[in-house]
């Protein structure tokens, strides 16, 4: 029997619901659930994907995982007997040490040993491409170059769940490059379980066997990775692109099942070729609106799409 057939959770939710104080008005306050009535298996060996809105409640829920959170009411059961890490970046991170001291105290942070990470020192220089820096002192590195220290540190851990949030998105394109690979082959063994939370689809697709939806403080659906990401990008895909008349800004949009990015900025329609532009025109992951056939080709009738030959000075990569 591999790990993958493990006919039994290593954790389950029940009925799980988290809530926290949040201010209403000058002199009063209400309780605010992210979470209510959760419930979920997770087995050993099993890449779980979450997705949601914005304020959905996917980064409580890895914190419930983690232990770092108990729930106000339902039951978490079996968290006690696993180990379950936070993919956490920077943690513990002072400028005015060295990004090898600053390694050292990271990985402290997470719970590694002293002696652990200094074994693996060279492992995590070389991954994080900061060769020529790692003695220098924090303050002098961008915040791209401290993202990659704090990956490669962190990728250290070998928990029996790995939490991930959203890390595949920091750093420079080939550093997410490389990231998005490290994890990939995380997933690969048998013995690993993730948790990932991700807002693109594509990686969650490219990464998970399972998902769930976390709509309105609950699960709105768990299972395969297709059927939960088709309905949830249905979802979505009811809301309306806003008129160009009531919108200031660029839009960015894509056909449901697709992974092209179009961007539509007044009149003008035009695609995204690369991550790099992406980021370059202010993009965000959560601000692609993912639009159904009819009304991503209504979009296009209306506005179509001027293409890199009418607009100018870069080139497709």
């Amino acid at each position: 029997m591999t790990a993958r057939d493990s006919t039994s959770p290593i954790v389950s939710f029940r009925g799980v619901g988290v809530s926290y104080w949040r201010k209403k008005g000058m002199l009063s306050r209400e309780r605010f659930f992210p979470l209510k009535d959760i419930s979920f298996d997770l087995y050993r060996g099993d890449s779980l994907g979450i997705v949601g809105r914005n304020g959905a409640g996917k980064s409580t829920l890895l914190r419930l995982i983690a232990g770092v959170m108990t729930p106000d009411y339902g039951e978490v059961v079996g968290a006690d007997k696993v180990t379950a890490s936070l993919l956490t970046l920077q943690l513990g991170f002072l400028d005015y040490l060295s990004g090898r001291e600053n390694a050292i105290l990271g990985g402290m942070f997470l719970g590694m040993r002293k002696r652990d990470i200094e074994e693996r020192l060279d492992q995590i220089i070389e991954f994080s491409g900061l060769q020529d820096f790692i003695d220098q002192p924090l303050f002098a590195y961008s915040s791209g170059m401290r993202a990659r220290l704090g990956f490669a540190v962190a990728f250290q851990l070998d928990p029996d769940i790995l939490l991930v949030d959203e890390v595949a998105s920091v750093g420079d394109a080939d550093f997410r490059e490389k990231s998005f690979r490290v994890i990939q082959d995380r997933l690969k063994s048998e013995s690993s379980t993730v948790v990932f939370v991700s807002h693109a689809a594509s990686q969650i697709r490219t990464l998970c066997n399972k998902a769930i939806w976390i709509e309105d403080a609950k699960v709105r659906m768990a299972g395969g990775v297709s059927e939960v990401i088709h309905a949830y990008e249905t979802s979505l895909s009811l809301k309306e692109l806003p008129q160009s008349s009531a919108v200031t800004g660029p839009q960015f949009f894509r056909k449901v099942g697709e992974n092209k990015i179009y961007i539509k900025d007044g009149e003008v329609t035009r695609i995204v070729y690369s991550w790099d532009e992406f980021l370059d025109l202010g993009g965000r992951t959560d601000r692609v609106q993912v639009l159904n056939a009819p009304d991503f080709n209504d979009l296009l009738e209306r506005h179509p799409v001027q293409h890199r030959a009418t607009l100018g000075d870069r080139t497709p990569r």
